[in-house]
């Protein structure tokens, strides 16, 4: 596959060891700067953290920024790997797993406010990523339709019930996961650098390696 005109970059860490590597996927508008807190994290565990580095400002569809990232991913050429997504790097990480059948190549996943269920604030913005994520849009009636294909991956999600971003902020999340956690802190956009939020994410990696 040829991706025309689109930029990718790979944030990488400098540590090496015998874990799977822990990928994090930025949510909207998020800089590398804001996962480095828990890409530092994930570091002093042993683990190498790779970022993706993606046009998330809403101007790309949902179904095109998820085959973006197969492409991406696939080029690390990695047996296996855990998956970090932020908003709506959570749910891009969710659609990896779910729309292409990934489940045998992910060692666990973390969602940390991703609107797996859509979110209402969606519908302030006309722009396609933003309509993909409006509740009930096509994109999220397909999520729903496939979520069993991630039981078979270990899923701890994330939330805080402040958030104003994801409304509501149980929309992410998920029946079968092993612990939907929710975390009192100033909002949505504390998450990132809240290091409870580190925490869990980690317990939830280091019990999926095993």
């Amino acid at each position: 596959m040829v991706l025309s005109g689109i930029t990718q970059k790979v944030f990488m860490s400098r540590v090496t060891g015998g874990h799977s590597p822990v990928i994090l996927i930025p949510g909207t508008n998020d800089k590398p700067k804001n996962l480095l807190p828990l890409q530092h994290a994930c570091e002093e565990e042993g683990f190498v953290v790779k970022q993706w580095a993606y046009t998330n400002d809403l101007s790309v569809p949902l179904p095109e920024l998820v085959a973006q990232f197969v492409f991406w991913v696939a080029s690390l050429q990695y047996d296996h790997v855990h998956l970090v997504g932020m908003s709506m790097g959570g749910l891009i990480a969710a659609a990896y797993i779910q729309l292409y059948r990934k489940a045998s190549t992910v060692r666990s996943y973390v969602n940390i406010a991703g609107p797996l269920n859509g979110t209402a604030v969606a519908y302030l913005s006309g722009a396609p990523g933003a309509r993909d994520m409006r509740p009930n849009s096509p994109f999220i009636r397909e999520m729903q339709r496939t979520q069993d294909q991630l039981r078979g991956v270990p899923c701890t999600t994330i939330r805080t019930p402040m958030d104003l971003m994801i409304i509501p902020s149980t929309s992410s999340c998920l029946p079968h996961a092993v612990d939907n956690c929710s975390v009192l802190n100033l909002g949505h956009g504390w998450l990132l650098s809240d290091p409870r939020v580190h925490q869990i994410a980690l317990n939830s990696i280091r019990a999926s390696e095993g």
